[in-house]
């Protein structure tokens, strides 16, 4: 990835010749570009900056599907997994890490989406499912 340059201002006293005028000009372009600078030096969110949102499910694996889901977002392309994991182990606040391969089948609903399959999951065992889903 390329690095953002080291220049953040410019400053009226580079344009010597300049008028009055061009100094609002700059306090302007200053504003937008240090807001620029900041947000793309590892300021930007999933919330605040994409079409997208976070959703948790708790599920007991096999569930009966679908399941469904009604984002606050409106047309849903994508959704994934974004961390799993089996919530059946007591003392554990995290729960315990997955170590096989988990999918996630998907499709449109009328009220939003509906989760298909989750398949890599033990049967009658608890699981902490968060979902992110990014729209158009």
């Amino acid at each position: 990835m390329a690095k953002l340059p080291s220049i953040r201002r410019l400053r009226t006293e580079d344009y010597p010749g300049a008028d009055a005028n061009f100094g609002k000009l700059i306090q302007n372009l200053n504003s937008f570009m240090e807001s620029t600078w900041l947000a793309l030096s590892r300021n930007l969110t999933v919330s605040e900056n994409l079409r997208a949102e976070f959703q948790t499910l708790s599920i007991v694996a096999e569930p009966t599907y679908p399941i469904a889901v009604t984002p606050a977002i409106q047309g849903v392309t994508c959704v994934m997994i974004a961390q799993i994991f089996n919530s059946t182990t007591q003392g554990a606040p995290s729960g315990t890490a997955l170590t096989a391969g988990v999918t996630l089948d998907w499709s449109q609903s009328s009220t939003g989406i509906q989760i298909n399959k989750i398949t890599g999951l033990t049967a009658g065992q608890n699981y902490q499912v968060k979902l992110l889903m990014v729209g158009e």
